[in-house]
């Protein structure tokens, strides 16, 4: 536990320095919010979590390239070597990423309530739940694709066509109900599809949050599975200097 605490703090002084990921994950959607809210994608119920979604798939390529800059800097084999094991790495690596993007789900629905006068019949519990959870599901998704992947090439391309493909598919981009017929019949296997169920319980006050949530566990916990099949320390990757 303190080597992974020791690793998160690590990983926060990096974002310090660097905070670019998080005008990414949060600054460019809530500049744009004000662009699209009540135009392109209909109204700030639908656009706030909409564009939190697009933005936080869009950053799983920057939260993977913290495992890929320490094979670029050669500082990974020294991780290796430390009393640490892979799990730890890993958890301390995530943590960070979880709490930012958890963040920047909550600073757009608050930029939706401020702004655009967003209401949140589900209360501050279910927006709290559904935060954390979605924000699991992104940063699951982000290590499995790191996982995948041998080069940052190979990462930043898989996670930019991931992002169109399981944001417009799960209605991220425009409303399910305006996709053509065979996109409709498969936008429930996009987790971002059951992003939007949440987000619309804590919203509108629809019907549906358990299943939703229900939903986003699996998600997160496939991409998990996932990770454990593929994720090997030993395996070299290309990184900033690859």
């Amino acid at each position: 536990m303190a080597s992974t605490l020791l690793i998160a703090r690590n990983e926060l002084r990096l974002l310090q320095r660097d905070p670019f990921p998080l005008f990414v994950l949060i600054g460019m959607p809530g500049v744009l919010l004000f662009f699209v809210t009540d135009a392109l994608i209909g109204g700030p119920a639908h656009s706030v979590p909409a564009l939190a979604s697009l933005f936080a798939l869009m950053g799983t390529g920057s939260m993977g390239f913290s495992f890929f800059r320490e094979h670029g800097w050669g500082t990974w084999d020294r991780l290796r070597v430390a009393p640490v094991r892979t799990i730890e790495l890993v958890a301390g690596k995530a943590i960070p990423m979880l709490a930012v993007t958890a963040a920047q789900q909550l600073i757009m629905v608050a930029i939706g309530i401020a702004v655009f006068s967003l209401d949140v019949p589900g209360g501050a519990a279910q927006l709290i739940i559904t935060a954390l959870v979605c924000a699991a599901m992104y940063v699951a998704l982000a290590i499995a694709l790191t996982s995948l992947c041998r080069t940052m090439s190979q990462l930043n391309a898989a996670s930019m066509l991931g992002t169109m493909a399981i944001a417009g598919a799960g209605g991220a981009i425009a409303k399910i109900a305006a996709l053509p017929g065979w996109v409709q019949a498969i936008a429930p296997a996009s987790p971002v599809y059951w992003v939007s169920d949440a987000y619309r319980s804590v919203l509108n006050g629809e019907q549906g949050f358990g299943r939703a949530i229900a939903m986003l566990v699996g998600f997160a916990a496939l991409f998990t599975a996932i990770t454990l099949w593929q994720f090997r320390a030993h395996k070299p990757k290309e990184g900033l200097a690859g």
